[in-house]
């Protein structure tokens, strides 16, 4: 996945942060194939609060442009790992839906 814009707010940027995101939206790739080449990924991280401790104070929000489509999600969660696996869970399953969406399209013509 071609990742081009990765905002921290909030948050210092870490090896280990970018290498979980390669991670996991790495593997999206595939998915997006059919739908041409041009396809970039904006990610941006966030500590919603400097003085809460517990609660969803991670945010996580992912755009994917692709030639027809803007897929676009947003996550909160405890852990900021936590919100960029919710994050990606939601963007697979638009992708997939914008595949079956395609998919019926064609067979109706």
């Amino acid at each position: 996945m071609k990742l081009i814009t990765i905002k921290f707010t909030n948050l210092k940027s870490s090896e280990a942060i970018d290498r979980y995101l390669e991670e996991k939206f790495g593997p999206l790739e595939k998915f997006l194939g059919e739908f041409g080449a041009p396809h970039n990924l904006y990610v941006e991280l966030a500590k919603t609060t400097k003085h809460h401790q517990t609660g969803p104070i991670f945010y996580a929000e992912a755009d994917i442009v692709v030639p027809k489509a803007h897929l676009r999600a947003e996550a909160t969660a405890e852990d900021l790992y936590s919100a960029i696996d919710i994050l990606q869970a939601e963007i697979k399953r638009q992708i997939l839906g914008l595949k079956e969406k395609r998919k019926s399209k064609v067979k109706k013509e």
